[in-house]
């Protein structure tokens, strides 16, 4: 029934000319909108659903993702709590605020060999904090 995603999409986001940020954005701003909207919205999933390609300047012939899953009530529940309680600091859940803390002088862990950054896995992600689409400018807003 309604307006084709992808035409919206491009009639919204297309540019007309190239338009320099200039001085108005720093990557400092970048990881903190990231760690913003990343902490706002994380659905849980429900059915994979397939576009075809649309009109337009798409590119991809067709893309696949997931819907979010809605509630019976008519409303959606999220995987994260809000940005403004610093959960991609701290973490999403009591245990891994718990495992982010050292309990000493009211202090976070820290990697014993470099004590300027969090502790890490083995595998390099954060051992605290948000670990989901994370990147360097995140961590530093750590």
């Amino acid at each position: 029934g309604g307006p084709d995603v992808q035409v919206v999409a491009q009639r919204l986001l297309a540019r007309e000319s190239f338009k320099p940020a200039g001085d108005q954005l720093n990557i400092t701003a970048a990881a903190w909108i990231q760690a913003m909207v990343h902490d706002w919205i994380q659905h849980f999933d429900g059915p994979e659903t397939t576009l075809e390609k649309g009109e337009g300047l798409c590119p991809l012939g067709k893309f696949k993702f997931f819907e979010t899953k809605e509630r019976p009530d008519g409303h959606y529940n999220s995987k994260r709590t809000q940005w403004w309680d610093a959960s991609f600091v701290y973490g999403q859940n009591a245990e891994q605020v718990k495992d982010s803390r050292s309990f000493k002088s009211g202090k976070m862990k820290v990697d014993p060999s470099n004590p300027d950054v969090f502790p890490s896995r083995p595998d390099g992600t954060d051992l605290i904090g948000d670990n989901s689409n994370s990147w360097v400018g995140v961590t530093v807003l750590q």
